[in-house]
Parts: C-alpha cells; sequence; structure tokens
C-alpha cells in the first residue's frame, strides 16, 4: 500500500473514531436544553360545582362549549445531570382553547345557570411545570434507565360568558385552581447507530390529599437525531391525563383531561461529565 494511501486510511478512521467519540455524548451532556412545538389533540371534561355544593353540570368541552383543540403550543424542557447517576429535570408547556356556542340545553357552571339559546364564550386554559430528580442505575454512552420522583404543578383557569346584548347579557362565571401533585415514574434510553436515540418516560401520581382527589399520568416515547455537534432534532409523542376533584374555594368541582400528540423540536447540549 502506498504511503499516500496509508495516510489517508489513517486520517479516515481517525476522523471516524472522533465523530463516534462526539456522538457518544449525546447521553453525557451536563446540560441540555430543548424547545419545541407541541401539537395536543384534546378530550376534556370539566365541572364547577356552586359554593353552597350544588352540582353543576359536567361539561364536554369539545361538545358542550364548543371549544375545539389547542392550536401548537410551546414546550421547553431543561436536564441538568448532576453526575452519571443524578439528574434534574423542568419542563413547561402550556395549551389554551376557546369556543362560542348557543346552547342548546340549560348548564350550570358555578353559581349561575346558563339558558338554552344563550350564545356563550367559553375558555380553557392549562399551564404544567414539571420538576423532577432522577437516579439513573445504567448509563453510558448507548443505554440510560433509572427511576425519578417529581412534582408537577398544573394550572387550571376555566370560563362561561354571555356574549351579546340580549337575556343573560354580562353574566359570566369562572373557576380556577393550582394542582401540586407529586409523581413517581421511570426513564429509559437507548443509542442505535452513531446517530440515533429512543427514548421513553413516564410518571403517574394517585393520592387523596388535601383540596385534591385523583390521578394523573404522564407519558412520552420519542426518536432523536444527533444531526450536529451539540445539535439533535426530535419527535416525540406525548400524553398527558389528569383526573381530580377539587375542593377549593376559586374551584369546587372536577376536571377529567387528555392533552396528547407530536412534538417536534431541537436539542442543545453543553458541557460534558
Amino acid at each position: 500500500m502506498s504511503t499516500l494511501g496509508a495516510c489517508v486510511l489513517s486520517t479516515s478512521w481517525a476522523l471516524a473514531q472522533e465523530a463516534d467519540q462526539y456522538r457518544d455524548d449525546f447521553l453525557t451532556d451536563k446540560f441540555s436544553v430543548a424547545v419545541g412545538v407541541f401539537f395536543p389533540d384534546a378530550k376534556t371534561a370539566i365541572r364547577a360545582d356552586a359554593a353552597d355544593g350544588t352540582f353543576g353540570t359536567t361539561l364536554s368541552t369539545e361538545k358542550d362549549l364548543n371549544i375545539g383543540d389547542s392550536d401548537a403550543s410551546l414546550d421547553v424542557s431543561m436536564l441538568w445531570r448532576i453526575s452519571k447517576k443524578h439528574r434534574v429535570e423542568l419542563e413547561y408547556f402550556n395549551i389554551s382553547q376557546d369556543g362560542v356556542k348557543t346552547l342548546d340545553a340549560n348548564i350550570r357552571f358555578g353559581d349561575s345557570v346558563f339558558e338554552e339559546q344563550f350564545e356563550i364564550d367559553s375558555s380553557l386554559k392549562t399551564r404544567v411545570i414539571r420538576v423532577g430528580y432522577g437516579y439513573s442505575f445504567v448509563n453510558d454512552a448507548r443505554n440510560e434507565f433509572g427511576l425519578h420522583l417529581g412534582l408537577h404543578v398544573t394550572d387550571i383557569d376555566a370560563a362561561v360568558a354571555v356574549v351579546g346584548d340580549g337575556d343573560g347579557s354580562g353574566l359570566r362565571e369562572a373557576a380556577g385552581a393550582t394542582a401540586p401533585l407529586p409523581v413517581i415514574g421511570a426513564h429509559g434510553s437507548h443509542r442505535f447507530g452513531n446517530r440515533w436515540v429512543v427514548y421513553g418516560r413516564a410518571q403517574y401520581f394517585k393520592l387523596d390529599v388535601n383540596d385534591f382527589d385523583g390521578d394523573m399520568i404522564q407519558y412520552a416515547v420519542g426518536i432523536e437525531h444527533d444531526t450536529f455537534e451539540r445539535v439533535s432534532l426530535g419527535l416525540a409523542f406525548k400524553s398527558f391525563e389528569i383526573d381530580i376533584g377539587i375542593e377549593k374555594d376559586d374551584w369546587l368541582g372536577k376536571v377529567d383531561f387528555k392533552y396528547s400528540g407530536p412534538t417536534l423540536y431541537f436539542r442543545l447540549g453543553f458541557g460534558a461529565l
């Protein structure tokens, strides 16, 4: 083999080793930030009772209030690997829905009754902040698996108001609650090839404490491509379900909803363990 050929092969091997090394840093970034767009499909039901305990009407927001799916919403998450075994996560997303409908039956929401034929404007806003600590039993350049504990802070606001100048004009009711929900879960990921990673995460809560009673399930599965050095592009499917009874001054009643759909995002990695 000529000297030139040997040099080319040697250089190619060295570059491949270098590429493999930086690609293997994917699971060992000390800090990472992911910014994406969540496209949720919504299935929600809410009930707001009167202050005297009279049950409100259980409303399918899609059917009874004509509240449609949310527009694409911002989804941001951050990960700090304190060490190979320990990690801290933070995630935020918000979903905003609204709709207008002429009622075909009387409904009670809060202390008010909205009568048939009233035209109403309704809104439902949900904001979620997830904070978690994870312990990874396995964490190498190819695989990671661990368990984590966390807190989901879910802030929910709903409002129903009569629109127009006819009967019931000015009638409006609103309800809001912030639910801090402890969760337990698991996370895992696997690299295949030098640029692809599949991962999953699931969390669960079931508790009867203070002003809240119910359960919550959240999970995500996704795939990422290590497109550039320290920059990855990803696609995930996320689902967030919550079914809780609420006994708060600002909301006495129940919420039952599920948001699920794809998320497109990019992830930036910084530093190394």
